[in-house]
């Protein structure tokens, strides 16, 4: 008869050490939810335009109105129901939200929105998944006023600008 040897196995190391998962894991989520602007996209504009309908009745704002209309405070101009406009684009959103609204980050904008929601009902901006998307709901909605970069705002027929400001 033989004799049986055991031996432990060996060890196999990982293709992909465990700190490289998680690193690869956060950076996708980020991605994913637009916490990282990518380099190329951040530079796409000096200024921002806030754009509505050629109908909207007023024909420019201040950027307190700006902020009072997309916080859920002001929804009437003129007998007519504004429609705030939101962007999915993280590289503009985010700038708009410090920029225009003068809030610390995106996450404090959606619990503004929910707080505001389960307290007093109401309709949050639409969010619009690029620029042509905010200038369709634009142009077929009269109390629609949304963002975009000055360059994809300006000679748009049926829009009017009504605010610039600065990104930096």
């Amino acid at each position: 008869m033989g004799l049986l040897v055991l031996t432990p196995p060996t060890r196999r190391r990982p293709l992909i050490p465990a700190a490289a998962w998680v690193f690869l894991y956060g950076m996708t989520w980020n991605l994913v939810w637009g916490l990282v602007v990518p380099p190329a996209q951040a530079a796409a504009s000096d200024k921002i335009a806030i754009v509505a309908n050629q109908h909207y009745p007023v024909p420019q704002l201040t950027i307190e109105q700006l902020r009072e209309i997309y916080l859920g405070r002001k929804t009437i101009e003129q007998f007519l129901r504004i429609r705030p406009v939101d962007q999915s684009d993280p590289a503009i959103r985010n700038i708009f939200l410090q920029r225009g609204l003068d809030l610390a980050s995106r996450d404090v904008y959606i619990t503004h929105w929910n707080r505001l929601l389960f307290q007093k009902g109401g309709l949050p901006p639409l969010l619009k998944d690029s620029p042509d998307d905010v200038v369709t709901e634009l142009l077929k909605t009269d109390g629609a006023i949304g963002y975009l970069w000055l360059e994809d705002a300006q000679n748009r027929a049926g829009l009017k600008i009504l605010l610039v400001f600065p990104v930096r």
